[in-house]
């Protein structure tokens, strides 16, 4: 346990990077289609991709992390009860060492409900998380334990990384809003 950091890392990287990470994965840490709670993952390591108005919230201990892609058309993730259940059930909401990432959501209703409910959740539990909302395009997500790193990828990101940017402005160029928890930092 000495060997936690408790700052979690933010790297935004190529599509080929991604892809090529995630391959190592494997196919049992996805957080899949339909994108609903009960197809979330825990694991070691997790990713999802084609988040646009949908949101992925990412829990991490450091060890682990419980990663959800939720779908805000699907009804099984409007009931708020049934959602924070599962969440309760599969993590230890007392650690002191939970730090969350939330990504997505676009400027429709739905949309805003789903990630407002999330967001309100990690609040109430006072779970430190950041946050990158709003993304312009498709928005991939990858989490390693190992080295306790959230990888981001889209294609805005590919082509801003190719283009020379920093990652504090990759982000920045392509979330409406980057909020960095004190917890985690942009490398």
């Amino acid at each position: 346990m000495d060997n936690i950091s408790f700052t979690s890392n933010i790297k935004p990287i190529t599509l080929d990077k991604f892809s090529r990470g995630v391959q190592r994965f494997g196919r049992d840490v996805y957080a899949d289609y339909p994108w609903t709670y009960p197809n979330s993952v825990k694991a070691s390591h997790a990713y999802t991709d084609w988040i646009s108005d949908c949101t992925m919230l990412g829990i991490t201990d450091g060890e682990k992390v419980f990663m959800l892609h939720l779908d805000p058309k699907n009804k099984v993730n409007s009931n708020t009860y049934y959602l924070q259940q599962y969440m309760l059930n599969n993590i230890n909401f007392r650690s002191k060492k939970l730090n969350a990432l939330l990504v997505g959501s676009k400027p429709t209703r739905k949309s805003l409900e789903l990630y407002h409910k999330i967001q309100t959740t990690l609040e109430k539990c006072h779970i430190p998380y950041s946050e990158l909302k709003n993304g312009k395009g498709p928005i991939n997500v990858a989490y390693s334990a190992s080295r306790d790193r959230w990888y981001i990828s889209g294609l805005k990101i590919d082509s801003l990384i190719k283009n020379g940017y920093s990652s504090r402005d990759v982000l920045a160029n392509t979330f409406e809003k980057v909020k960095i928890s004190e917890f985690d930092q942009i490398i």
